[in-house]
């Protein structure tokens, strides 16, 4: 891996990006990744009291980028909870497929990725849509915990926060997706 990256980065300098260019992009996804991160995190704490009954609600996820050692590491399925899903394949070479359904007003659209790199925990790409539309794609891998008191150590997946931006909406159906977890199967 650290070849990978030693390549990289003389072949960068080869063609004419400088140090600090290539530090800068390297800072910027490394944010990018954590503000994706911080969009899937939400802490929830109610207590209620009605005649005698105590009914108290606690939620807890917090959600970090989750930076791999390999990239071969992020190959899979993913899932989210409407059924859709992302496949991710990370050929010999490094190149990088992706191929996926997200939810629309009607039925899930089909897509595929081009142009999809990882850096620090990012994916960024373009959708090609089935109809020929495209859209920017990104979305950052995560360790997400969910924890359902506050003595719970709590359960952690990981999978891929998608941040649609802008928003996905249908003000006809009501429809509106501004974020989306595919968990890894």
């Amino acid at each position: 891996m650290k070849n990978i990256f030693l390549f990289a980065f003389v072949l960068a300098v080869a063609l004419g990006f400088s140090v600090s260019e290539i530090a800068a992009q390297t800072a910027e996804s490394r944010q990018q990744s954590k503000e994706i991160a911080s969009l899937f995190n939400k802490t929830k704490h109610k207590i209620k009291e009605k005649g005698g009954i105590h009914v108290e609600v606690y939620i807890d996820i917090n959600s970090e980028p989750a930076v791999k050692q390999s990239l071969s590491e992020y190959s899979g399925r993913y899932k989210s909870e409407t059924d859709d899903w992302l496949d991710l394949k990370i050929g010999a070479n490094g190149e990088i497929e992706v191929s996926g359904s997200e939810p629309a007003p009607q039925k899930s659209r089909r897509f595929k990725l081009t142009n999809a790199k990882i850096e620090n925990a990012l994916l960024t790409g373009t959708k090609v849509y089935e109809d020929g539309s495209t859209e920017k794609f990104e979305a950052a891998f995560l360790n997400r915990t969910v924890r359902a008191s506050k003595n719970d150590a709590g359960t952690t997946t990981f999978g891929i926060g998608v941040a649609f931006v802008p928003p996905k909406m249908d003000l006809g159906s009501g429809f509106v997706l501004n974020k989306l977890f595919y968990e890894m199967k």
